[in-house]
């Protein structure tokens, strides 16, 4: 690219730590006089991130190593931690993975890959092993400079993720050409980059550098536990394509930007910012504002990856709408994912609706192991002390439908299983839970309030923060309310978005012809 662009990445230069260690310092006397909100303001400046890398490392993995022990090098380390997830590396090629391991670097190794690499479960399972508070996915081919990593930390920090469970922004991609690539690697090595403070007309125009722009990108920065408590992935996806949109459908759907598009569920297959049609603009929503903060990453180039089947995008986007409409309709979801990293116990979790089965979702994703049981009657001690014994559990929570009172078992359980009980009535509808554990008197509450999606499903519901015993501490504050099309957010998109006969619905990209995807399709390539 010809033109540089003279705007500055958001970072903190050495007077704004100074003032923010001022501030921190300062925080005892704010506690005394009840000043909590600035207290709380600056408590995230010390807020460690996970940065995820999902990979496979194979004999044809394009400058493999290089770029990891680039990306590896780039990252400060004083305010990431970074996590390789590692899902199938054979020995053969695992060198680069044993060096950085000795170098600091973190590796998880999924116990049991698919012979298809699936970036998805490479990602869940990096999340279950991270141990920060706030998780980024950092795919082996994106990558940006040093100041541009600060500067996302800083949005992290302004943002208050780490409290604001149920927020996320994507950090917008652009996808380089051949040549821009060795042009972008050459200035990254002075620290500078070549791209720094680009808009949206910009990356447009500079079609000689930038193939396309993902704004909605899978540089996803979210709060691990709220990831936990999605489910992450749906497992059904296998090989390349789709994977993404799934989890930010759900995502978007408990936290909503502003106003779905027009043919909300239609792939129209453009990542542009121009038409507001189907679900990528409404994604692009996430990494819009980021990108006007002066955020974005770089894909680097590399040659199609080869790997038969690895490409499935017809099986995979055709799975997708049903996941995104059986979400909206039904609440169907994936099973909170467990917490390798920090859980320490195996809840059974036991209800008997399906409002139940929402209601416990932040429990599970508390857990080192959990498994849910549906019951139409509430068991008794000895009846409960099998069950557990049985799933290998020690802890048992029970749902408010078989606890609309205070629950005595009836006989005193093992000190080595804990039971705690939700008790109230509650009739999809917000509303108050006592949390009571056995053989204790005192109890707490927490208020829970239903999310529903455009079709009026209860989808999810968000408990008021609390912390509950023998597990840690659940909840998050109501995510922001969702922006007007009058608001610059929507800006990109002109002012008549709101209005299907003013703007029209955008050109689908055609498809390659048959011959070309049934190759494709037997080669991977």
């Amino acid at each position: 690219m010809r033109q540089q662009y003279d705007f500055r990445p958001l970072s903190f230069d050495r007077s704004q730590r100074c003032r923010i260690a001022g501030h921190c310092t300062s925080a005892a006397s704010w506690i005394e006089t009840g000043n909590l909100a600035r207290v709380d303001r600056f408590m995230d400046v010390d807020t460690r991130i996970t940065l995820i890398v999902p990979l496979r490392l194979t004999g044809r993995t394009y400058e493999g190593e290089q770029r990891l022990t680039r990306l590896c090098d780039i990252v400060p380390r004083d305010l990431y931690d970074i996590l390789i997830s590692d899902y199938g590396t054979e020995d053969a090629h695992a060198g680069p993975l044993h060096s950085l391991e000795k170098a600091g670097v973190s590796v998880c190794r999924h116990p049991a890959p698919h012979p298809l690499f699936s970036i998805g479960h490479a990602r869940d399972f990096g999340v279950q092993n991270a141990r920060q508070p706030v998780i980024m996915f950092n795919d082996i081919d994106f990558c940006g400079t040093e100041a541009m990593y600060r500067a996302i930390h800083a949005e992290v920090v302004r943002r208050q993720l780490a409290r604001k469970g149920w927020e996320f922004f994507c950090v917008p991609v652009l996808f380089l050409t051949e040549e821009a690539t060795s042009r972008w690697l050459e200035t990254a090595t002075k620290g500078k980059d070549l791209f720094e403070g680009i808009d949206v007309d910009a990356a447009e125009q500079a079609t000689d550098a930038i193939q396309s722009t993902a704004y909605g990108s899978s540089a996803m920065v979210i709060n691990r536990r709220h990831y936990l408590e999605v489910g992450g992935h749906d497992k059904a996806f296998s090989g390349h394509g789709a994977e993404d949109y799934d989890i930010l459908h759900r995502l978007s759907t408990l936290a909503p930007l502003g106003p779905r598009p027009h043919d909300y569920f239609k792939d129209f297959r453009n990542n542009g910012v121009r038409h507001y049609w189907g679900f990528r603009p409404f994604f692009a929503l996430y990494g819009l504002e980021a990108f006007a903060r002066g955020l974005h990453l770089v894909h680097l180039w590399h040659p199609r990856r080869q790997e038969r089947g690895y490409f499935r995008a017809a099986q995979n986007f055709k799975h997708l709408r049903k996941l995104m409409v059986g979400f909206d309709r039904r609440a169907r979801q994936p099973a909170p994912l467990t917490d390798i990293g920090r859980g320490t116990r195996h809840v059974l979790a036991i209800g008997a609706t399906t409002e139940d089965r929402l209601l416990l979702r932040p429990l599970l994703s508390l857990a080192s192991q959990h498994v849910q049981l549906e019951m139409s009657g509430l068991p008794d001690g000895p009846q409960l002390e099998k069950l557990a014994r049985s799933h290998g559990a020690d802890y048992i929570v029970l749902g408010p439908s078989l606890c609309t009172e205070p629950y005595d078992p009836g006989t005193t359980l093992p000190v080595d299983l804990q039971l705690l009980c939700l008790c109230g009535p509650l009739l999809y509808g917000a509303g108050q839970l006592e949390l009571r554990m056995s053989g204790s008197s005192e109890f707490q509450t927490v208020t829970v309030t239903p999310i529903r999606s455009p079709t009026d499903t209860v989808v999810a519901y968000r408990w008021s923060p609390v912390l509950v015993p023998g597990l840690g501490e659940v909840g998050a504050p109501a995510p922001a309310a969702p922006r007007l099309f009058s608001e610059p957010l929507f800006a990109s998109f002109g002012a008549a978005i709101a209005d299907r006969k003013r703007h029209s619905s955008p050109k689908r990209r055609a498809k390659s012809p048959i011959w070309l995807r049934a190759w494709r399709r037997l080669t991977g390539r």
